[in-house]
């Protein structure tokens, strides 16, 4: 069985993914943890956290919600009419 690509206007091929009857694609990222960089049991402002260059996110202090490394991988599903 063949997987289907399809690509977006700016050029980007993703596999097809499809939900629901819908073809879309899977958006995969880093962002920072809300559970430790939020105001809460563990976070304050943001002018405390480190900046990650690569993840382009802040690093949190680190808490269950994130096994204490301060970023979450993130997943969702794009639908390709949202980006024509």
């Amino acid at each position: 069985m063949s997987r289907r690509v399809r690509r977006t206007k700016d050029g980007v091929r993703h596999a097809v993914v499809l939900r629901d009857g819908v073809e879309g694609f899977v958006v995969r990222g880093t962002t920072h943890c809300s559970g430790c960089t939020e105001l809460g049991d563990y976070g304050g402002g943001s002018e405390y956290y480190d900046f990650d260059m690569k993840a382009q996110c802040l690093v949190g202090t680190g808490c269950d919600e994130c096994g204490y490394t301060g970023k979450r991988r993130q997943t969702y599903w794009a639908p390709f009419a949202v980006f024509e």
